[in-house]
């Protein structure tokens, strides 16, 4: 058993937590669009939210995964299922075009439209049940540090993306529909089919298939 903090697990939260704060999805329609009709405060409120949504979704899945860790087989079919979505959304991160994001209107309580769209977005409940609780708990499974290291820096850098998204929409519109973000996503995209890769990897031995 590693005795310390692994570097493994801070670059796979550092990794996803940049990439779930890039990849487009409900909540950056709420962060662009309070931050461009109410200022970038309202559109950090907004940003938070997953602070507040998370903490129930993440414990669920770590203990119904816990009680299943000793079956390979079921773990086997978790990681395939993992991989599969982050195919799903590796591919959708490659296909990104440049066109213009969509806004929504509204008014203020940036922070409740958060919540309210996080947790009806269902992608927070796949990504947590089939990928972020497996990584919590194989990194738990070294020492319990690493898995508060990869939910620190995944949050951090989760976090501090959206936050910045919402700076740069209030300042700069034209960056969000230019090449730049085109390609950002396009990268991020293939380091999710990196992920999804090593996640059939690991489903593939747990089947004892490989």
């Amino acid at each position: 058993m590693d005795t310390g903090l692994s570097v493994t697990w801070i670059v796979s939260g550092i990794t996803l937590g940049f990439t779930a704060g890039l990849i487009p999805g409900p909540m950056h329609a709420v962060i662009l669009t309070q931050s461009l009709r109410h200022g970038w405060r309202e559109g950090v409120l907004a940003a938070i939210a997953p602070l507040v949504t998370d903490p129930p979704v993440i414990l669920l899945a770590v203990l119904l995964l816990q009680r299943v860790t000793g079956f390979d087989s079921v773990m086997g079919v978790i990681s395939l299922a993992g991989a599969v979505f982050l195919t799903r959304l590796g591919i959708a991160g490659i296909r990104t075009g440049s066109e213009k994001l969509d806004t929504l209107s509204g008014s203020a309580h940036s922070l409740r439209k958060g919540i309210l769209v996080n947790i009806l977005n269902p992608n927070p409940y796949l990504f947590w049940m089939l990928v972020g609780a497996p990584i919590i708990v194989r990194a738990g499974a070294a020492h319990p540090v690493n898995a508060a290291g990869f939910l620190l820096c995944f949050y951090i850098c989760m976090e501090s993306t959206h936050m910045a998204i919402a700076v740069l929409a209030h300042k700069a519109r034209a960056w969000f529909s230019g090449n730049t973000h085109t390609w950002v996503m396009r990268a991020l995209g293939i380091v999710l089919l990196v992920f999804a890769a090593l996640f059939l990897r690991d489903g593939l031995r747990h089947l004892h298939l490989i």
